[in-house]
């Protein structure tokens, strides 16, 4: 399970916290090993913006008890493409994607 690493010295330690989000790499589409960091603040603006459409979606998306791929890489076809799951629930991860920052040179983490 993830936990949101705090960062020391801040004015706020609940805003000042964020999430590690390790991307490993794929070769075949060109995307290197990175680290993202989704800040707890820009978490919260993220959510806030919502509609209650939306966050519904969400919701119903991130309480379900299977976890579900949201896209997979086809090599055939040399792209990434939708899993099972609705396109609002893609849209919604593209859009969270932009809020989060890259940091360079990541290495691997254990857990």
């Amino acid at each position: 399970m993830k936990s949101w690493q705090k960062v020391l010295g801040g004015h706020n330690p609940h805003r000042a916290s964020y999430l590690p989000v390790f991307v490993p790499e794929l070769p075949a589409a060109h995307i290197a090993a990175h680290e993202l960091r989704l800040w707890r603040r820009d978490l919260e603006s993220f959510l806030a913006e919502l509609s209650p459409v939306e966050r519904e979606t969400l919701n119903a998306h991130l309480n379900t008890p299977r976890w579900n791929m949201l896209f997979r890489w086809r090599a055939a076809r040399m792209r990434f493409e939708r899993a099972n799951v609705s396109e609002q629930i893609c849209l919604l991860a593209h859009r969270l994607r932009r809020t989060c920052k890259e940091v360079r040179n990541a290495e691997p983490r254990t857990v």
